[in-house]
């Protein structure tokens, strides 16, 4: 769920660059001037290592390769907000092509700071089988925008998006629900979810899913579910 969204580094264009490489030899390019120069990858200017998009040696923070910094990148490898109590269920997989159901519920304790508004900076939702290359395919990548698809509940934490065409994603409701935590905090706060999704098409195949009992314990990947 991002929370944030950021933008690359401004590129200059081809010709344009070759008449100031024409007329001003010598000249040596600045990390940090706001001003992207043939050796960066990007340069946000003073928000260099600050907004989690570009570093203070002028390279793209982009640890999930999908060419994009965003608040996602700091899932990579594992180290993001785990899903507690959560529930995933996919069917009709075996019909035609463009008509599976989805329907996954959970919550995730996260930050407060800063605040989560996903009528405003919208919702990403990505899932992966496991064992799955993060880099690669998933089965679900939905990036939910902000605006009129979503309301909010007054005088409470809970906004929903629905949309009955399910355009992205085959996503036709997501509600987002903050409560506060288990453990009183004044900087975390639990986000509690509920995805549903029709005539998608999810990326599911058996093997993602099958179990068996060795030795008196789950075996294989349902157990993960």
């Amino acid at each position: 769920m991002q929370k944030r969204k950021c933008t690359l580094g401004r590129s200059v264009p081809a010709i344009a660059l070759a008449i100031v490489q024409g007329t001003s030899a010598g000249v040596l390019a600045t990390c940090g001037d706001g001003v992207l120069d043939p050796d960066e990858q990007c340069d946000h200017g003073a928000a260099n290592g600050q907004d989690d998009c570009c570093s203070v040696g002028c390279e793209l923070v982009d640890l999930d390769y999908d060419g994009t910094c965003d608040a996602l990148d700091p899932c990579e490898n594992g180290q993001g907000t785990r899903i507690k109590e959560s529930k995933l269920a996919i069917t009709r997989l075996s019909t035609g092509a463009a008509d599976d159901d989805l329907h996954l519920v959970g919550t995730m304790t996260v930050p407060n700071t800063p605040p989560i508004d996903p009528s405003l900076s919208g919702v990403r939702l990505r899932m992966f089988a496991p064992g799955g290359d993060p880099h690669g395919s998933a089965i679900l990548d939905a990036s939910l925008p902000p605006g009129s698809h979503w309301t909010r509940r007054r005088h409470a934490g809970t906004w929903t998006y629905h949309d009955p065409k399910g355009r992205i994603g085959g996503i036709r409701r997501l509600t987002v629900n903050l409560l506060p935590p288990i453990v009183p905090t004044t900087h975390l706060t639990n986000v509690v979810f509920s995805v549903t999704g029709r005539r998608g098409s999810y990326a599911v195949t058996p093997d993602m899913v099958t179990s068996e009992i060795s030795g008196g314990l789950p075996q294989g990947n349902a157990r993960r579910s």
